[in-house]
């Protein structure tokens, strides 16, 4: 299990005059972790140093006026440590809540998620545009230079254009609903400002899924909340 990063003494010691957060630290941690278990998975997503793509829960374990830490726990079942830094010293315990809503508002703005699937679905476009232009009156010379190997096997089992568009209907059709209920749960459930809706939706209307998933664990550990997180 990786070792949490050494913190500012005043995160840890309780002394009120050592640190203008610290004593109202444990209850801005208890309401972040109870209410606001989504925006720290953001956070872990986003603001870590390295980002933390990966994770799957994300526990606020201490806080001060320079920056706060978080206990993520990995898809592979690792623990990981991380600090995350205040744009500037904060003066009390009011101005870590305004700093907090702006690095949510922030970490909230629509971004195509790591992995390979985005990259796959990106892949099935460029198959489908070379099978609809294969399937055109003015088809690419893809079959007859390679009539002989794979590709030129392939391309001859290329379905109708007709069959193509249906197939692309039904598609987007299935990430239009996607996009929809994404972005209700972004606004209703998780408290997404509305300014950032339009990319979650047009981003989900293009990959589907990965966009989808992205929700899926936030609305997850939002639900949950800090009673089932890490022992």
């Amino acid at each position: 299990m990786a070792k949490p990063p050494a913190p500012a003494a005043s995160a840890r010691t309780g002394d009120p005059n050592a640190d203008p957060i610290v004593a109202a630290a444990p209850r801005i941690m208890k309401h972040m972790n109870d209410d606001h278990a989504a925006s720290l998975l953001l956070f872990a997503w986003r603001l870590a140093s390295p980002p933390l793509p990966n994770a799957t829960i994300a526990t606020m374990t201490a806080i001060n006026s320079c920056g706060f830490e978080l206990r993520c726990l990995l898809a592979s079942g690792e623990d990981k440590w991380t600090r995350i830094a205040f744009a500037r010293p904060l003066r009390d315990p009011k101005e870590a809540r305004q700093a907090l809503v702006v690095m949510h508002d922030a970490c909230s703005v629509a971004a195509v998620p790591g992995g390979p699937l985005p990259k796959g679905v990106l892949a099935f476009y460029i198959l489908v545009a070379l099978g609809w232009y294969e399937r055109g009156p003015d088809p690419l010379p893809l079959a007859a230079a390679h009539a002989s190997d794979v590709l030129g096997a392939f391309i001859h089992y290329v379905p109708s254009r007709d069959f193509i568009a249906k197939g692309m209907l039904a598609f987007f059709g299935a990430h239009l609903i996607e996009a929809l209920a994404v972005c209700h749960v972004m606004y209703h459930r998780l408290k997404f400002p509305p300014k950032v809706l339009p990319g979650w939706f047009a981003l989900t209307i293009v990959f589907g899924y990965p966009m989808s998933s992205m929700m899926l664990s936030l609305k997850r550990v939002a639900k949950s909340g800090y009673k089932v997180k890490m022992a």
